[in-house]
C-alpha cells in the first residue's frame, strides 16, 4: 500500500468514527462491534473523483471469499489533492458487490489468452505440490469496480450514517442474512 493509501485510510477511519483496531495479518482496515454483538468487517478503499475504484494486486479467490462478509468504504480524492479524501463516499455491502464478485470468480476460473485460470489446472498434470503452487498463482492484477456498482452503493458523509448502514447490516447477519459470516462477540 502506498503512503498516499495509508493515509487517505487513516482520515477514512477518523472521519467516519471507526477504530484502528484490525490485527496484522487481517484483509480488513477496522471491526465494528454493532449494538447486537455482531462484529463487521469493513475494508477502506479510495478513489479518484469520478474514476473506478481499484481493489488490489493480487485478487485471488480468497478476496472473494474475504469480501462476502466485509463492507467496504470507498472515498474520493482530488487528483490535485492526493492526501486528502472529498467528494463523495460510498459503501458496498455485500449484497450490493454480490454480481461484481461473481464476475471476478468467472474471470478468475477463465483465465485469458495470457493469464491461466482455474478451468486451465484441469488441463495441466503433474506433482500435486506443483499444481498448489500454480494454482496460488492464478490472481486478477487489480480489477476494478466500476462506476455502475459504485453508484448502486449507499452515499454516506458522517460517522452517523455509516453506523446505521453498518448497524443494519448486523441485523441481517444475525437474522441468517446475507451470507451469515461475520463474527459473533463471544
Amino acid at each position: 500500500m502506498s503512503a498516499q493509501d495509508n493515509k487517505r485510510e487513516k482520515a477514512q477511519k477518523k472521519q467516519f468514527g471507526l477504530e484502528d483496531n484490525n490485527s496484522r495479518g487481517d484483509k480488513f482496515d477496522s471491526l465494528y462491534e454493532a449494538e447486537n454483538g455482531i462484529k463487521v468487517k469493513v475494508d477502506f478503499k479510495t478513489r479518484q473523483c469520478g474514476k473506478p475504484c481499484s481493489t488490489k494486486r493480487k485478487f485471488t479467490k480468497d478476496t472473494i471469499k474475504e469480501w462476502q462478509d466485509t463492507i467496504i468504504v470507498i472515498s474520493e480524492y482530488d487528483r490535485e489533492n492526493p492526501d486528502q479524501i472529498c467528494g463523495d463516499t460510498v459503501v458496498l455491502t455485500p449484497d450490493i458487490i454480490k454480481g461484481w464478485l461473481n464476475e471476478q470468480e468467472q474471470k478468475l476460473n477463465k483465465g485469458s489468452n495470457t493469464i491461466l485460470g482455474h478451468n486451465d489446472l484441469k488441463q495441466i498434470s503433474g506433482p500435486p505440490e506443483v499444481i498448489k503452487k500454480i494454482e496460488k498463482g492464478v490472481h486478477l492484477n487489480c480489477p476494478m469496480i466500476s462506476k455502475k456498482v459504485l453508484n448502486s452503493g449507499i452515499k454516506v458523509s458522517s460517522a452517523k450514517e455509516l453506523k446505521n448502514v453498518l448497524e443494519e447490516y448486523s441485523k441481517k447477519v444475525i437474522n441468517g442474512g446475507p451470507n451469515g459470516k461475520s463474527i459473533k462477540n463471544g
